[in-house]
C-alpha cells in the first residue's frame, strides 16, 4: 500500500514508522523514523518513540499555551493602557468641561499616542464652516496653513470626506488616492496613511477626527475601534459647551429683560401715578412672571441634563473614585438649579 513519494526517492529509506503527536485525541503532528535498510523496529522501539512522541506533543502545547499567555498579556497590557488614556481624558473635560480647547487637545494627542499615529487633528464646525480645531505633530508651517483653511465637503481630504460620507474614512496611502486633492497635505504635512472618523450627533457629522502616518502603514480595526471611541468623547464635549453656551445666553437675556423691567417700572414711578394700585401690581406681576418662567423652565432643563449626563456616563469604563466625583458634581449642580427654582 505504501507508495514511493518524493522524500523516499530523495533519502532512499526503506523501513519507516511514523508516531501520531495526540493532544485530547486529535493528531496535531507526527514523530517519523526512518532505517535505510528493510530492519523493522521493536515493540520496545516503538513504545519508545511513543514516548518521545508524547514528549512532543508536550513541548508543542507548552508552547502553545505560552503564546497564548503572551498575546493576553498584550492584550490585557493595551486595554489598561487604552481604560488609562480614557480615565485621563475624562478628568481633563470633567476638569476643563467649557474650556473646549483644552478638552480637544487632550483628545487628540492621546488618540495619536495609542494608535500609533505621527499627526492627528480634530475638525469643527464655527459659524457654519468647518475648521480644523485642534492639531497634533504637524509642523508649524502646516498648522499656521490650514488654521483658518476651511475643511471643504469634498473627497479631496480625508476630513472632508468624512463629512460628506458621514462614515470612517481610511485612506492607506494617500498619494495613491486620485480623488486626494489636499494641495497643503500632500506638500507640508508629510504624512502617506490617514484616517478620519467622524463626530456625529444625532446621526449627523459636527466633526471629524483624523489621524495620520508618515509611512504607508493602514491602522487595525482595533485601533480604528479606539479612535471611533475618542470621536464620541470630542463630539459629547462640544455638545456639552454648545448647550452651556446656549444657556448662558439664554440666562444674559433674561437678566438683560429683568433689567429693563426695573428701568421701566422706575421710570413709571418717577413720571407718573397710576389712578390705580391694583393695576400697577396686575401689570407688574405679568410682566414678572415671564422671565421668572424662563429661569425655572431653564432650572429644569438643566436638571434633565444632567440626568442624560448620568446615563451618557453610566456606560463609561469609570473607576469608582472618578465616578464617585461625577455624582458629587451632579449632585451639587441640582441642588443648586433646586435652589434657583426656590
Amino acid at each position: 500500500e505504501y507508495k514511493a513519494t518524493g522524500y523516499q526517492k530523495a533519502f532512499g529509506y526503506r523501513t519507516n514508522l511514523g508516531v501520531p503527536l495526540l493532544r485530547e485525541g486529535t493528531t496535531v503532528g507526527v514523530f517519523a523514523l526512518t532505517r535505510d535498510e528493510v530492519n523493522p523496529f521493536t515493540e520496545k522501539q516503538i513504545e519508545l518513540a511513543t514516548t518521545f512522541a508524547d514528549q512532543a506533543v508536550i513541548a508543542i502545547e507548552n508552547v502553545r499555551l505560552f503564546d497564548e499567555v503572551q498575546a493576553r498579556t498584550r492584550d490585557l497590557t493595551e486595554s489598561l493602557q487604552q481604560q488609562t488614556a480614557t480615565a485621563d481624558v475624562l478628568k481633563v473635560i470633567s476638569r476643563s468641561t467649557f474650556d473646549l480647547q483644552t478638552v480637544l487637545d487632550t483628545l487628540i494627542e492621546s488618540a495619536a499616542r495609542l494608535c500609533d499615529a505621527d499627526q492627528g487633528t480634530i475638525t469643527r464646525q464655527v459659524d457654519g464652516t468647518f475648521y480644523r480645531a485642534a492639531t497634533h505633530g504637524f509642523s508649524t508651517e502646516f498648522t499656521e496653513q490650514v488654521r483658518n483653511l476651511p475643511v471643504q465637503f469634498d473627497r479631496g481630504s480625508a476630513s472632508g470626506r468624512a463629512l460628506v460620507e458621514g462614515k470612517i474614512i481610511h485612506i492607506p496611502d494617500v498619494q495613491a488616492d486620485s480623488d486626494y486633492t489636499f494641495d497643503q497635505a500632500l506638500k507640508l504635512g508629510g504624512f502617506r496613511t490617514a484616517l478620519g472618523v467622524p463626530m456625529l450627533r444625532e446621526g449627523v457629522s459636527i466633526g471629524v477626527l483624523a489621524l495620520t502616518r508618515k509611512e504607508v502603514r493602514p491602522f487595525t480595526d482595533k485601533q480604528i475601534e479606539l479612535v471611533t471611541t475618542f470621536a464620541d468623547q470630542a463630539a459629547i464635549a462640544i455638545e456639552n459647551v454648545r448647550l452651556f453656551e446656549s444657556v448662558e445666553s439664554r440666562t444674559r437675556e433674561l437678566a438683560a429683560s429683568l433689567e429693563n423691567l426695573r428701568t421701566a417700572q422706575d421710570r413709571l414711578v418717577q413720571t407718573e401715578k397710576l389712578a390705580s394700585l391694583g393695576q400697577l401690581t396686575a401689570g407688574i406681576a405679568h410682566e414678572i412672571k415671564n422671565p421668572l418662567n424662563f429661569v425655572n423652565n431653564f432650572s429644569a432643563i438643566s436638571v434633565e441634563l444632567i440626568d442624560e449626563l448620568r446615563q451618557a456616563l453610566a456606560g463609561a469604563n469609570l473607576d469608582n473614585k472618578l465616578r464617585k466625583e461625577i455624582s458629587e458634581i451632579a449632585d451639587t449642580l441640582q441642588g443648586n438649579l433646586d435652589k434657583v427654582v426656590q
